[in-house]
């Protein structure tokens, strides 16, 4: 038998493809996205935990962002978007951060906010056309001992990249 719905009120208006993926590692952590939003990072019943990450640090276009841990570090890995030729976006772009610092997530995210260079550890463009629906995808896993992320946005196509274990 099916459960009630039960309807979580997020702390922003998604406008278009929002996002919510658990923090890895972090049970009843979750990351919430959208386009033409912050990173925020929220709790099962969609309670803001912390400060948002705003978005002169992880552009607004970036959507399905995620929390993960790979060789006992932490990193947030997200996918931009590219919209309309009249939006003047760049290119559809892989992100990964680092989170590192921080005793937990929302620890975190105010380490990385108030970090004197808070670029991304690495940043990949997919290329691709502009489109009138600015959605992205981001995953990753753990294949044959490296970090593996995929990026994927419309018009844009789909990317793996693996990064090797630290020495």
């Amino acid at each position: 038998q099916l459960s009630e719905p039960t309807l979580v009120t997020m702390p922003t208006t998604a406008p278009y493809y929002a996002s919510v993926n658990e923090v890895y590692g972090s049970p009843g952590e979750y990351v919430y996205t959208s386009i033409q939003t912050p990173v925020f990072l929220i709790d099962k019943d969609g309670n803001q935990i912390g400060n948002s990450i705003p978005t002169d640090i992880i552009p607004a276009r970036c959507t399905d962002a995620r929390v993960v841990v790979f060789d006992n570090e932490r990193y947030l890995i997200a996918t931009s978007a590219r919209w309309g030729s009249w939006s003047g976006d760049p290119v559809a772009k892989m992100y990964v951060y680092s989170l590192a610092e921080g005793i937990n997530t929302a620890q975190a995210f105010d380490k990385l906010i108030n970090a004197e260079d808070p670029s991304p550890l690495f940043e990949l463009e997919l290329g691709g056309l502009f489109g009138s629906t600015p959605s992205a995808s981001t995953g990753w896993g753990v294949v044959g001992g490296e970090f593996a992320v995929m990026s994927a946005a419309t018009k844009a196509g789909f990317m793996l990249v693996t990064f090797p274990e630290r020495e």
